[in-house]
């Protein structure tokens, strides 16, 4: 590559995590690039145009290799040769070589994602006025295309698509060449980005709002660490509607005003359209988006754009923590307790919560983890001083300035209920008053239960048996629509038992609550209630 592919900066990150994820640096690196830019060898193997006059006897499987070769004119990969070809060995084609029946080469196979690039159009040098061209010119269809160039650069869409101005022209690649030839065009490859997303332009960027107390204080602590250029992580724990989202979007213009850059993650891929939506309002064109659902040549494109500088903020879920963004200032990780951020497969497996912290260290940078329910972990490190607290327990004003009230939260603990006598079937007296109370007010209500079907478990109250999936050592759930028991693994199917698999008793008990019974029992205490379940 004529610039390196990686900063000393990744390199060192890639080392740090490779030593604590305990994975390759090699594997750690790799999660650092975007997929399909590798460059790999190949060995080819191809027939010999004229046999040697000592050729020796072959065996049967031998010329069943030699055949197979002669059959691709223009050689044919090795590995291609060990998939289709039965009792391949390499010890048989490297007889084949040195008997000089097959020559063997290795060559460079080209990355899967390259630079897309399209011909551009534009006026020749010492054009400067196109209309008094358009009266010399005699062909209709020249002077079309040259009419519509015109018009192309009054639209700003200059140098113009070679394929957009002949569809637009409605004329034909002949046409256009006789121009080029003419010197009155001339024609230049240029690189196309394959993945925009909407910016706003300066004019419309929004004033940043008025901070209540707890955010300014907040917003002041994590402005004098930016200004020193020193390392902080600071823990921002703020209910929901507290404001926190305004108060990184105010620290990452410090951040930008000073050079640097910054990378916000989020928890998941589907969030990222709407808090792009949210900073792109406010940043423009210095956004971008880089996740692994990108299609190669769009992640390959933003990746390139990032590393070369045009962006300055990077938005994206676990992976983004790994972009190539240089000079970083600040990292914020929203929603830092959410368990996305910690990969699984493959490895490395790293938690991208603490990357980001490394990382910020690694550059002087700021890292704030914001949460309404910061993680344990966080929580702990705050307390040892590790991290600076910071936070804010009253929810963002509303337009009226006044503040937005929470809802009101009643914990009911169901063992007490049931001690007191008070329990009937699985919904406790105040859940069924609410629900009364909503429906006579002709009201509607959502009740979430984390179990499907009837019940989660059948048990056998002589020997505490339960039928277990033979493939996932789980207990199955009983499902009481077609009375049988279900593995929600994968998908396995049987009849409901009628006796003990262990003992042989008829005493089996459904325990638990799924949520087939909680619409069961919903359609008996409601019956004029229309009941939809979904799960």
């Amino acid at each position: 590559d004529d610039e390196p592919v990686v900063s000393g900066e990744i390199i060192a990150l890639a080392e740090w995590i490779a030593d604590y994820y305990f994975c390759g640096m090699g594997e750690a690196l790799r999660a650092a690039l975007p997929a399909g830019i590798e460059v790999e060898s190949e060995r080819r193997a191809r027939a010999v145009d004229e046999l040697p006059r000592d050729a020796p006897q072959l065996s049967r499987a031998a010329n069943q290799l030699l055949e197979h070769v002669r059959q691709h004119e223009d050689g044919v990969s090795v590995a291609h040769l060990r998939r289709h070809v039965v009792g391949f060995s390499s010890a048989r084609l490297q007889t084949l070589e040195r008997h000089g029946l097959v020559s063997i080469s290795t060559h460079v196979r080209r990355p899967r994602v390259r630079v897309r690039e399209e011909r551009a159009v534009s006026f020749a040098e010492g054009i400067d006025d196109p209309t008094a061209v358009v009266e010399s010119l005699r062909g209709e269809r020249q002077r079309t295309i040259v009419e519509t160039l015109v018009g192309m650069r009054a639209d700003g869409d200059y140098p113009a698509s070679r394929g957009e101005l002949l569809r637009l022209a409605s004329s034909s690649a002949s046409s256009l060449s006789s121009l080029v030839k003419k010197g009155i065009l001339t024609e230049e490859l240029r690189e196309v980005q394959r993945h925009r997303h909407g910016a706003v332009s300066a004019r419309s960027q929004p004033k940043p709002l008025a901070l209540h107390d707890e955010q300014a204080a907040a917003l002041t602590a994590i402005r004098a660490s930016i200004d020193q250029g020193s390392y902080g992580t600071f823990l921002l724990h703020g209910i929901t509607g507290s404001g926190k989202t305004e108060v990184y979007i105010q620290a990452l213009k410090e951040v930008l005003d000073q050079g640097r850059s910054g990378i916000v993650l989020v928890p998941e891929i589907s969030l990222t359209p709407q808090t792009v939506s949210r900073f792109t309002t406010h940043f423009g064109d210095d956004v971008a988006v880089l996740h692994s659902r990108m299609a190669p040549g769009e992640r390959y494109d933003s990746w390139r754009h990032i590393q070369a500088g045009h962006h300055r903020v990077v938005i994206g879920p676990r992976s983004a923590v790994l972009a190539p963004v240089a000079n970083l200032g600040l990292i914020v990780v929203d929603e830092e307790h959410e368990q996305s951020y910690k990969q699984f497969e493959p490895t490395p497996r790293y938690h991208a919560r603490d990357v980001a912290v490394v990382r910020a260290s690694l550059n002087d940078a700021v890292c704030v983890l914001g949460s309404a329910t910061p993680s344990l972990e966080s929580y702990a490190n705050a307390k040892a001083g590790k991290y600076t607290m910071l936070a804010m327990h009253s929810r963002a004003p509303t337009a009226g300035e006044q503040e937005v009230v929470l809802p009101q939260v009643h914990v009911i603990d169901l063992t007490k209920e049931k001690k007191r006598n008070r329990l009937e079937g699985i919904l406790s007296g105040q859940l069924r008053s609410a629900i009364a109370e909503r429906l006579r007010k002709e009201e509607q209500v959502i009740l979430l239960q984390n179990r499907r079907g009837y019940a989660p478990t059948v048990e056998c109250t002589a020997c505490g048996w339960a039928p277990v999936c033979p493939d996932c050592s789980v207990t199955m759930t009983y499902h009481k629509s077609g009375r049988s028991i279900r593995c929600h693994y994968c998908g396995r199917t049987e009849r409901q038992p009628r006796t003990c698999g262990a003992c042989g008793s008829s005493a089996l008990l459904n325990i638990g609550v799924g949520t087939q019974r909680v619409e069961e029992e919903l359609t008996s205490l409601f019956p004029e209630a229309r009941v939809l379940r979904m799960d």
